[in-house]
């Protein structure tokens, strides 16, 4: 019988290479994750992976505080593994598609306005102030404020230059002029001469998703 193949799967170069690398973290991770949850079971043939097991794993997360849209993304990841075992012939049945998932009734989105923008950077201390204001005037996902650098920023042109991570392997930079505003409060950080110094370090190589992600802690701030 075949063992459970995530760790083998998403861990093959061919898989890492077509993924964003911080989708690549997000795969493994929801990989691992519901490992964990299967406990002693975690090495069990794939085909005793009931729906039972699945649906135990979504209705934990849900308990945990997980948004409705963050579960269907993992049962989309989860999904992938057991689609192509079933191709394969390894399983008999897909568990993953017959779990229930929680209704996603859609969030609506408004940007902050001015005087929001400026409530959160007077409540907010340290790098997650820096990250606020890479946010408010760039327009920069937030993975991706937290990951900037010294080397990011030209502070005598007033530019910033930057490679998105949710498409890195298109190898596209961003250039976009800086905010007076931003630039103002960079010349009042300490700064760097090494161009691979982060400004915001402590937030810095964390994945912005999930129940334990950067976007949860933002909450907080907010």
């Amino acid at each position: 019988s075949t063992l459970f193949p995530y760790t083998t799967l998403f861990r093959s170069e061919r898989v890492k290479l077509q993924k964003a690398e911080k989708s690549y973290i997000r795969y493994r991770g929801v990989m691992e994750e519901f490992l964990e949850s299967l406990g002693s079971r975690k090495t069990i043939p794939l085909a005793e992976i009931t729906v039972t097991d699945v649906q135990a794993f979504f209705d934990a997360g849900q308990r945990e505080g997980k948004k409705p849209k963050t579960v269907q993304n993992e049962r989309k990841i989860l999904n992938g593994p057991f689609a192509s075992a079933l191709k394969q012939g390894l399983i008999i049945t897909n568990p993953i598609a017959a779990a229930d998932l929680p209704n996603d009734p859609g969030e609506s989105k408004s940007p902050f306005t001015v005087e929001q923008v400026q409530a959160l950077v007077k409540a907010a201390e340290g790098d997650w102030r820096t990250a606020i204001m890479f946010g408010a005037y760039t327009g920069a996902r937030l993975a991706d404020c937290v990951n900037f650098t010294w080397g990011n920023f030209d502070l005598a042109k007033r530019l910033l230059r930057y490679r998105p991570g949710k498409t890195k392997r298109h190898k596209k930079d961003v250039v976009c002029p800086l905010h007076p505003a931003l630039h103002a409060y960079l010349l009042d950080l300490p700064s760097s001469d090494d161009a691979k110094a982060l400004l915001t370090p402590s937030l810095a190589g964390r994945y912005s998703g999930g129940s334990a992600g950067i976007s949860i802690e933002f909450n907080s701030v907010v």
